[in-house]
């Protein structure tokens, strides 16, 4: 078995070559490697954690200046013909054994809650807000236990003088949130708050399930958000097994997501329920599957 492992962050796929015949075939090369191949050799693909990075060919430096809006067409259409190109490798690259796709870590998870309501598991009240008065209305209705988190992909930045970074994690949303924030305000996602014993994290493929148990509430800092780690105090990681009629119902979400892969976020609650809070089709794993050592 053959692996090719491109490093997503540093290298890019550059499509050298395009057959249009009885059997279309892409060759490609890995940047910096000199590595080429053809699509129709390979056996099978895993897209993971990244869109695919196709380098483009189009380097018009700037569209100011002297024949601005010349440049500026001639670029647009230039990448015109990239996006031909990329729309048939991808294409191509569809007919392959594919787990995962391009663009996979972006899923819309407002219809991946109403999927998985859909199937039967059982997903936190949900709401976008505007308001100050709205939110109020929320939390007043929920017990005053609420939750913002994003939508899309989470922010982060870093600062590289300081050595420092900063990310964003869900958050708890209470009184004291309402005083501090304006009347009105761009959509912003809350969900009601739920007393939990622990997290669990599934990574599904194809038919399999692979679950960790997560005690997050054990430490202050991790008992909103897991992914917020306390490095000199980690949580304690152990292997999991759900219910198997917790599983079906995942393999229908999967299905009808059409998702062959990804990770999977629950929590048990102290009422002993399994609430399901979200997917990550990059299927993120290393990281429990090293703390629990699986």
């Amino acid at each position: 078995v053959v692996i090719l492992w491109l490093n997503t962050s540093k290298q890019n796929l550059i499509i050298k070559y395009i057959s249009i015949s009885k059997k279309p075939d892409v060759l490609c090369e890995i940047s910096g490697s000199g590595q080429t191949f053809f699509l129709s050799d390979l056996i099978g693909v895993f897209i993971r954690h990244s869109r695919l990075n196709i380098q483009g060919h189009t380097n018009i430096k700037s569209n100011a200046g002297a024949y601005a809006d010349i440049k500026a067409r001639f670029s647009n259409y230039l990448m015109a013909y990239e996006e031909t190109t990329r729309w048939f490798f991808l294409n191509c690259l569809s007919k392959l054994n594919i787990i995962g796709y391009d663009n996979g870590s972006i899923i819309n998870k407002l219809e991946v809650l109403v999927q998985a309501d859909k199937v039967g598991l059982r997903i936190p009240e949900s709401h976008m807000v505007i308001s100050k008065q709205d939110l109020q209305n929320v939390l007043k209705n929920n017990n005053e236990q609420l939750i913002t988190k994003s939508i899309a992909i989470g922010l982060s930045f870093f600062d590289l003088n300081k050595n420092v970074s900063f990310h964003q994690y869900t958050a708890k949303v209470d009184n004291k949130t309402i005083k501090r924030i304006p009347n009105s305000f761009p959509p912003s996602f809350v969900q009601n708050n739920f007393d939990k014993l622990f997290e669990i994290r599934t990574f599904v493929l194809d038919s399999n399930c692979y679950s960790w148990a997560l005690m997050s509430q054990s430490n202050k800092q991790t008992e909103i958000d897991y992914r917020n780690y306390d490095w000199d105090n980690p949580m304690r990681v152990v292997p999991y097994q759900l219910p198997k009629s917790i599983e079906k119902k995942i393999h229908r979400l999967m299905f009808n997501l059409k998702l062959r892969s990804g990770s999977i976020d629950f929590m048990f609650t102290t009422n002993g329920e399994y609430v399901f809070l979200e997917i990550n089709p990059a299927g993120q794993y290393g990281y429990n599957s090293d703390c629990a050592n699986t």
